[in-house]
C-alpha cells in the first residue's frame, strides 16, 4: 500500500490521544476497559482488511465513483449526503475539543468565535486543496510532530512520577464485561483507513495489502490505546483521573524534558497537538467536502461563468461550526460526541455491506 495510507492510520491514532477520547475511555477504566480495547482493535483491523481489500480492486476510483456506477442515482445521492455530514461531524468533534482547550490553556481572553474562526481559515484552505496536496501536508505534519510525540510518550513511560503499579490496575478488572460504548470510542482511533473512500482516487497503480504490515498496525493501535489510558492513570491515580476532562493535557504538565529545548512539556504538547488536530480536521472535512460535491455541485450558482457551488458547503461549515461551538457547553459536547461515536460501528457495518453489494454487482456484470 502507498505510504500515505499508513499515514492516515497513524494520524487518526495520534489525534485521539488528546481531547475527549481519553476521557471517554477512562470512564470505564474499572469496567472491562482492557477487554473493550482488545475487541475494538480486532474489530477495527477486520473492517480495515475488508474495506481496503475491496477498494484496491478499483484503483483510481473513490466511493462516489463506485456509487455512481453501481447503485441507483437516488441512493448514491442520499448516501453521499449522509457520508458528507458524517465526516463533517467527525471533524467538528475535534474542533469543539480543541477550541475549548485553546480557550482554557492558550487564549483565555479570546472569544470562542475568534478561536474557531482562526481554525476555520486554516482548515478551509485544506478543504479546497487537491487531495494529493492534502496528503503532502499530512506527511509534513507527521514528520514534524510524530518523532517528538513519541519521545514525550517514552519520557512519560519512564518518568519518576509514573506509577506502573497503579497503571496496571485496569487489568485486574478483566472479569467485567466490555462495554459497547468503550469499544466504539476505541475503534474510532483505528478508523483512519476509511478515508480511502476518497484518497483511493490518488492511487491509480494497483496496490497490495499484506498481512505483516496490517498486523503491525493492529499492534501499534493497541499500544496507542494503552498509552492513551494507562499513562494518565499512572500519573493521576485510578480514582483521580476520572475527574479530569483532558487527561493527557493534565498529565503532560507533570513531565519535564531536562535536556530538550523546552523544559515544560505542557506547552510543547499543546502546540504539537494543535498541528495534529488541524491536519486531522483538514482530512475529515476534505473527505466530507468531496462526498458533498458528489451529492451536488449546485451548478446553477455561478458568477461570470465561475462555478461557486462549492462555497455553499464552505459557508455551511463556517456557520454551523461557529454556532455549534458557541451553543454547546463542554459537558454537553462530551455527551454529543459519545452519541456520535456509538453510531460508528453500525455505519461501518452498513458501508461494508454496501461495498459487498458493489463487488457482487461488478462480478455479475462481468459474467
Amino acid at each position: 500500500m502507498s505510504r500515505y495510507y499508513y499515514y492516515l492510520l497513524i494520524l487518526n491514532m495520534l489525534a485521539n490521544i488528546t481531547v475527549f477520547t481519553p476521557k471517554l475511555l477512562l470512564e470505564k477504566r474499572t469496567n472491562g476497559m482492557i477487554g473493550s480495547l482488545i475487541i475494538a482493535v480486532i474489530l477495527g483491523i477486520t473492517f480495515l482488511w475488508i474495506i481496503t481489500k475491496i477498494f484496491i480492486k478499483f484503483p483510481g476510483r473513490g466511493l462516489p465513483e463506485l456509487l455512481e456506477s453501481y447503485t441507483p442515482k437516488w441512493f448514491a445521492k442520499l448516501y453521499l449526503l449522509g457520508a458528507g455530514l458524517t465526516w463533517y461531524v467527525a471533524g467538528i468533534t475535534t474542533l469543539i475539543g480543541y477550541s475549548f482547550l485553546s480557550k482554557r490553556y492558550l487564549n483565555p481572553d479570546m472569544s470562542l468565535t475568534m478561536i474557531v474562526s482562526i481554525f476555520l481559515v486554516v482548515i478551509t484552505f485544506g478543504i479546497l486543496m487537491k487531495s494529493q496536496k492534502v496528503l503532502y501536508a499530512l506527511e509534513f505534519a507527521l514528520a514534524l510532530c510524530a518523532p517528538i510525540i513519541i519521545v514525550i510518550i517514552i519520557k512519560a513511560s519512564f518518568s519518576d512520577s509514573m506509577n506502573w503499579e497503579i497503571a496496571r490496575m485496569p487489568f485486574t478488572y478483566y472479569r467485567n464485561l466490555p462495554s459497547y460504548e468503550t469499544i466504539s470510542v476505541a475503534m474510532f482511533s483505528v478508523l483512519g483507513y476509511i478515508n480511502i473512500s476518497i484518497f483511493n482516487r490518488e492511487w491509480k497503480k494497483p496496490q497490495k495489502l499484506k498481512i505483516g504490515p496490517i498486523a503491525g498496525i493492529g499492534l501499534l493501535a493497541f499500544i496507542n490505546l494503552l498509552t492513551t489510558t494507562l499513562i494518565p492513570i499512572g500519573f493521576n491515580g485510578i480514582d483521580g483521573v476520572g475527574d479530569i476532562v483532558y487527561p493527557w493535557i493534565f498529565t503532560s504538565d507533570s513531565i519535564r524534558m531536562e535536556f530538550f529545548f523546552l523544559e515544560r512539556v505542557f506547552i510543547m504538547f499543546l502546540l504539537l497537538y494543535l498541528v495534529i488536530s488541524l491536519i486531522s480536521m483538514v482530512i475529515h472535512w476534505h473527505v466530507g467536502f468531496q462526498f458533498l460535491m458528489g451529492f451536488s455541485t449546485f451548478p446553477f450558482i455561478k458568477w461570470k461563468k465561475h462555478q461557486l457551488g462549492k462555497y455553499v458547503y464552505i459557508a455551511f461549515f463556517w456557520i454551523a461550526s461557529i454556532q455549534i461551538v458557541n451553543r454547546i457547553p463542554e459537558f454537553q459536547a462530551i455527551s454529543f460526541i459519545k452519541l456520535y461515536l456509538s453510531l460508528i460501528i453500525p455505519y461501518i457495518t452498513f458501508m461494508v455491506l454496501l461495498l459487498f453489494f458493489i463487488v457482487r454487482k461488478v462480478k455479475k456484470n462481468e459474467a
